[in-house]
């Protein structure tokens, strides 16, 4: 359904006014009034507002316009998932207490962390020699209880080996959001080559924001209350600039 920037500007804008609780005719003279551009003239907006309204994603309560849906609807979930910038934008208008975005992080976890990790091996592969390619294993696909997902030489050091822990978000924003599990905390721990790589999906593909040890997020991780209770995962948000650029 959002094939194309102009559409998916303009179910914001009828979103928004739902959520403001605006009255159809309210919202036909902001229409009218609105300025006219490629893709987004008066009757587009009608056209945007019939759609959402035949398809449930908006209701009209005695003529005043209503969010209408508990969960996201289908044709936004792709968008999602490609990382765009204003389908985050309309999954906040739907749903303010971010319940269905840390829905879709958890439910993009498993596909999103795969491809995250190749990535990864494929710049780690353009980054090293030839000879050093066989020293570089993508442990998860065996083993998901490593606490790390890729076991390679590092990229700056070649000598070195690095234990590398890959988060990718489609997630747009200041912060950095990912879920690590207490194992992955706890192998980080232990290991001093241990890093975090993390990885931005966006609809151009992925990018590699940086890297970060275990001691530059070792303070974002939640304490354990009460002696019988522990915590075994949790979402932790970073600010991006804390990474350091590129792979270690």
């Amino acid at each position: 359904m959002l094939n194309n920037n102009s559409w998916q500007e303009l179910v914001l804008e009828v979103l928004r006014a739902a959520r403001e609780g605006l009255s159809i005719n309210d919202f036909t003279v902001r229409c009218q009034l609105a300025p006219i551009e490629i893709g987004k003239s008066y009757q587009d907006r009608l056209r945007v507002a019939d759609k959402l309204l035949s398809d449930g994603t908006i209701f009209l309560d005695d003529g005043f316009m209503r969010i209408g849906l508990k969960d996201s609807p289908v044709w936004l979930t792709e968008d999602l998932k490609q990382g765009l910038d204003v389908a985050w934008d309309i999954l906040a208008v739907i749903d303010p207490s971010q319940k269905l975005g840390n829905k879709f992080d958890r439910l993009f976890i498993e596909e999103l962390g795969y491809e995250g990790e190749m990535a990864v091996i494929a710049e780690l592969r353009s980054r090293l020699h030839e000879s050093a390619h066989h020293r570089i294993h993508h442990v998860s696909l065996v083993d998901d209880s490593a606490g790390f997902d890729i076991s390679s030489p590092s990229a700056l050091d070649p000598s070195e080996s690095l234990l590398l822990e890959v988060k990718t978000t489609s997630r747009p924003g200041q912060q950095f959001s990912f879920f690590i599990s207490r194992n992955e905390a706890r192998v980080a721990s232990l290991n001093e080559n241990w890093r975090l790589i993390g990885v931005i999906k966006n609809p151009y593909g992925f990018s590699i924001l940086g890297s970060l040890s275990f001691m530059q997020i070792s303070s974002f991780f939640p304490i354990d209350q009460v002696e019988n209770g522990r915590w075994e995962s949790a979402k932790i948000s970073i600010p991006r600039s804390t990474f350091l650029e590129n792979l270690p």
